[in-house]
């Protein structure tokens, strides 16, 4: 794959021996208005500041005493923990590291209170942690859901074998989550995550949308739209934009006030936005067929 045309520099992070090392990227004019929109919504810039709030994604995630996993567990804290990042990773040239499930991120300096109160102070990988998280009313619940994006929590089988997943929570409750296969999160992709929730095809409706944009010579943009299903997350679109390759298409069913609607992804607007294509739902052919047969007079 070629280079883009270097018009604009940016920062960017390149891993190298199990460092993390600032040094400058370039991106193409003609994709200068999407990068801005896209990082305008992203939530990286959390990761690399002190002072901002950070989301345990992983159920049981240790906290240590140093940046490595044979010092002393300082806390465990569960899914949905709020810790403050005592890290400023903004102008450091290198940044410590470690693999875990066969996924390479950094390590995070935090501070918190665990579950009985007792406070803490010390180092979590960040695959232990949300990389974009919403405040929604997904499910329609009384309160809004808190819905996370993260590294996949199982162990990684393959090289190619790379997942991100979405968890819904109720409160400190674990409702739903959700794979995205292919989606890279963690930090050796070198990618900005971006996690939104956006209007439906349907008016009430919300859609998640799960996202990554690599910037570089292997750059690229990879966007997947989820929808609830009443119990579920579903996947209707996935796909890489750079490359064309298209990984999931599939209709799925909305409620317009009484109609019920079938909605397919229809590409992007230009403000970045999908468009759906939706139409009525046409009735199944044995309900069709049934009232034929009824309409019949008797012989």
């Amino acid at each position: 794959m070629k280079c883009p045309k270097p018009i604009l520099l940016l920062l960017f992070c390149i891993t190298s021996s199990g460092f993390t090392q600032t040094q400058v990227r370039f991106v193409n004019a003609d994709d200068a208005d999407f990068y801005e929109w896209f990082h305008s919504r992203s939530q990286i810039a959390d990761l690399y500041a002190p002072g901002t709030n950070l989301i345990v994604f992983a159920d049981e995630a240790p906290v240590f005493s140093s940046a490595t996993a044979s010092s002393e567990t300082v806390a465990r804290l569960t899914l949905g923990a709020v810790v403050r990042n005592e890290s400023d990773y903004r102008d450091q040239l290198f940044i410590p590291q470690a693999e875990v499930n066969g996924y390479l991120d950094n390590w995070y300096e935090v501070s918190g209170r665990d579950d009985a109160g007792k406070t803490f102070r010390g180092y979590i990988w960040g695959g232990y942690l949300a990389k974009g998280w919403r405040n929604a009313s997904l499910t329609g619940a009384q309160r809004d859901d808190l819905i996370l994006l993260g590294v996949s929590q199982k162990k990684r089988t393959s090289f190619t074998d790379i997942s991100a997943e979405i968890r819904v929570l109720q409160g400190r409750q674990l409702i739903a989550k959700t794979l995205i296969p292919g989606l890279c999160v963690f930090e050796e992709c070198q990618s900005t995550p971006l996690l939104r929730a956006i209007p439906g095809p349907v008016a009430g409706q919300l859609m998640i949308e799960a996202s990554t944009m690599t910037v570089g010579c292997l750059s690229g943009t990879e966007r997947a739209f989820l929808y609830w299903d009443g119990s579920k997350l579903q996947c209707a679109y996935h796909a890489e934009y750079t490359v064309n390759r298209q990984y999931v298409n599939k209709s799925f069913q909305v409620r317009n006030g009484g109609t019920a609607m079938v909605c397919r992804y229809n590409g992007i607007d230009r403000n970045f936005e999908p468009v759906w294509d939706c139409k009525p739902a046409s009735k199944p052919a044995t309900t069709a067929k049934a009232a034929v047969a009824a309409a019949k007079p008797k012989a």
